[in-house]
C-alpha cells in the first residue's frame, strides 16, 4: 500500500440563518452565516471565518430613544423580594403611572360625593330634580 499525498479537509459550510444570540451595540455581524460575534473576536463563534470584513451592529434611533433597562437579577435573588426580607412594592409602568393616581382621586371624589348625598338632603334633593 503506498502512502497518499495529504488531502486538505474543507470546512463544514454553515448555513445562514437566526443568530442564537441577541445582537448588542458594537457586535460583529459574520458576512458568511449572520452570526453575533462580540467586539473583542476575530473570527466567528459559529462558522469560524474571519471578522475583519465584518458589520457593526448600530442600534436603531427609536430602539434608543424608547430602551428598556434588561431585567437582570443576582444568582439566587427573588426580585419580587426586598434585601431585608420583606415584600417589595412592584414599579408601576407606561400607563399604570398615571391612571392608578387618578383612580384613586376618582374613588376619593366618589365617596365624598355619596357620604353628602346621603347626609345632605337639600343636595339630594336637588341632584334627583335634576
Amino acid at each position: 500500500m503506498q502512502p497518499q499525498a495529504p488531502q486538505r479537509r474543507k470546512p463544514p459550510k454553515v448555513q445562514p440563518g437566526k443568530p442564537t444570540r441577541t445582537p448588542q451595540k458594537g457586535d460583529l455581524i459574520c458576512g458568511d452565516c449572520g452570526e453575533a460575534n462580540s467586539p473583542g473576536r476575530k473570527f466567528c463563534s459559529r462558522c469560524g471565518t474571519s471578522l475583519a470584513e465584518a458589520t457593526v451592529v448600530k442600534i436603531r434611533w427609536w430602539k434608543r430613544i424608547f430602551r428598556r433597562k434588561p431585567k437582570s437579577a443576582m444568582a439566587g435573588e427573588r426580585p419580587w423580594t426586598a434585601k431585608e426580607g420583606g415584600r417589595k412594592k412592584p414599579k408601576r409602568r407606561g400607563l399604570g403611572k398615571i391612571i392608578r393616581p387618578v383612580m384613586r382621586v376618582g374613588g376619593i371624589v366618589l365617596m365624598v360625593l355619596g357620604i353628602v348625598y346621603g347626609v345632605y338632603s337639600p343636595f339630594r334633593n336637588w341632584e334627583n330634580d335634576r
